[in-house]
């Protein structure tokens, strides 16, 4: 995803606009994509422990290493559903001000 992000970026600012933009859009661009990938990167750490550790346990029969792998996955999805919490409730706040700002406008 960083890696793309670049070239993302790149292939925006070729695009033909009809308005020149104020900013560089391919440069925000670039920078937003960059924070997503920072952002998901310890929810993907939590899945691989889980992965490893499951398999170790799976190998082993070992039933706290069998804990701690399901304890990654707990990881995962509380650090993911607070994720998707947050990006609803931004979601709604857009929802609320573009309403506002329609309706004060006639």
């Amino acid at each position: 995803m960083i890696f793309g992000s670049f070239f993302i970026g790149s292939m925006y600012n070729n695009f033909p606009a009809a308005q020149p933009a104020p900013v560089d859009m391919g440069l925000i661009i670039t920078i937003t994509y960059i924070v997503f990938a920072l952002i998901y990167i310890l929810p993907v750490y939590y899945l691989y422990n889980f992965s490893v550790k499951m398999k170790k346990a799976l190998i082993s029969k070992d039933d706290a290493v069998l804990a701690k792998a399901f304890e990654m996955l707990k990881s995962h999805y509380k650090f993911i559903g607070v994720l998707t919490i947050i990006i609803i409730s931004i979601y709604f706040l857009g929802i609320i001000v573009g309403v506002t700002g329609m309706t004060s406008a006639f």
